[in-house]
């Protein structure tokens, strides 16, 4: 999408990788497991956020991207929960 609208695909790409770096700062801290799916999950919802409000979508994408987002963020929630 980055491509097709032209615009710099960098900041995604950071807004991705930056909770995974705090995350491993922190899984030394506390449990490491929990704080990098914890990390993982504030990366997904970042950048579902970002895609939403800066790229125009069709419908059935918003929807798509939608669903799948939740999806992923429900099952590392269920790892959580069973770990």
């Amino acid at each position: 999408m980055s491509i097709k609208e032209r615009k710099e695909p960098s900041y995604p790409i950071l807004l991705f990788f930056l909770p995974l770096l705090i995350g491993t700062g922190f899984s030394f801290l506390i449990n490491p497991n929990a704080s990098l799916i914890l990390a993982l999950l504030c990366s997904f919802m970042l950048v579902y956020t970002y895609e939403a409000k800066t790229f125009e979508q069709e419908n059935f994408y918003k929807q798509m991207r939608f669903r799948l987002t939740v999806i992923v963020i429900i099952s590392h929630i269920g790892i959580l929960i069973t770990n």
